[in-house]
């Protein structure tokens, strides 16, 4: 096979005339090419002598590539951790990586395409952005993090002034380029999947049985839709159709939270709450400069129907939950239910 020729041709139909077009979206002459890795960074929160916390970043990488035609940025994580030093705690992984990466993402930024292609193709987008994100779990004991809670206040306490003032111009810029994009009617394509955390809350900091919520997966899918409406010179309004649908969310109670969560699953078996979905479409008017009798952005959101099974043994658990787990404050010591409690 022969080596494709430095532009590419794509072949393309104006949306005035329904000619065929070409257009060169090129991926010529290399401008830069950045590539950085980041082994590990590891942390440890202390207060005094006493440690209270060990995280970890491992395996971080970017990677920027510019072009005559667009700016390609890869990211990509492979782990993130949080454990307990306590080595006699039950639970010592807080927070760990279940995939085999936390994310990879690509993102894709065109240069500015002719006015009339713009207005005429509607294949062209100003950013690509495609992510996956892998399942996360989280151990959720409330002592350990109201003692995590304790040390930020006191350290946010002394830097309260700079955190400040940095919010105040972090919300001010991103307001400023929220506007930007509606005003450019900017044209992003998505592809997004976000497996949600794995949320377990044993029913207290010492013990095995809990509730398993499952926080379900996000797919984030768009495109470019084109309408029959058209304005005086032509040019027919496109509208950014965005389907947003949360899947397999549910919560089910196990006898052992420290089991994998396939078998932790299995062993639930019936959950409390069975999977259930929800999902939002967003439609957003690209032409809204002169199409005035379609909203800027439409909103449809949809909940399927929800089925839960509340056993007696179930409510035992939650409130036993609410009394040793929530109920534990910072700096305390384990505590366990009675038997006469149980």
């Amino acid at each position: 096979p022969h080596s494709p020729p430095t532009g590419i041709d794509f072949a393309k139909k104006d949306l005035i005339t329904g000619q065929k077009i070409r257009s060169k979206r090129a991926a010529g002459l290399v401008l830069l090419r950045l590539q950085a890795a980041m082994q590990q960074v590891s942390i440890t929160l202390s207060k005094g002598d006493l440690h209270l916390a060990y995280a970890h970043v491992t395996g971080l990488t970017v990677g920027v590539v510019q072009d005559s035609a667009k700016i390609t940025i890869r990211s990509s994580l492979r782990d993130v951790g949080v454990s307990d030093p306590n080595p006699h705690a039950p639970h010592q992984q807080m927070v760990r990586v279940e995939d085999r990466s936390a994310w990879d993402c690509t993102v894709e930024l065109y240069s500015s395409p002719d006015p009339h292609q713009r207005l005429v193709c509607v294949d062209d987008v100003d950013v690509s952005v495609s992510l996956t994100m892998g399942k996360t779990r989280l151990v959720f004991i409330n002592a350990f993090i109201a003692d995590i809670l304790a040390w930020v206040n006191t350290v946010q306490g002394k830097m309260a002034s700079p955190l400040v003032g940095a919010g105040e111009v972090a919300a001010e810029a991103a307001k400023a380029n929220l506007a930007e994009m509606y005003q450019q009617q900017l044209r992003v394509k998505l592809d997004c999947t976000i497996k949600a955390p794995l949320v377990v809350v044993p029913e207290c900091s010492s013990g095995l049985k809990g509730l398993l919520v499952n926080l379900g997966e996000l797919r984030v899918l768009n495109k470019l839709e084109v309408s029959g409406q058209r304005n005086q010179l032509g040019q027919p309004a496109i509208f950014d159709c965005i389907d947003m649908t949360l899947t397999d969310v549910t919560i089910a109670a196990t006898d052992d939270v420290s089991r994998p969560p396939s078998q932790a699953t299995q062993e639930a078996c019936p959950p409390l709450l069975s999977p259930i979905t929800f999902s939002v479409a967003v439609r957003r008017n690209l032409a809204s400069a002169w199409l005035l009798k379609e909203a800027l952005v439409a909103v449809t959101a949809t909940l399927h129907p929800i089925q839960m099974r509340v056993r007696e043994e179930d409510v035992r658990l939650v409130m036993r939950l609410l009394k040793y787990n929530l109920g534990q404050g910072a700096s305390e010591g384990p505590a366990a239910p009675d038997a006469a409690a149980a």
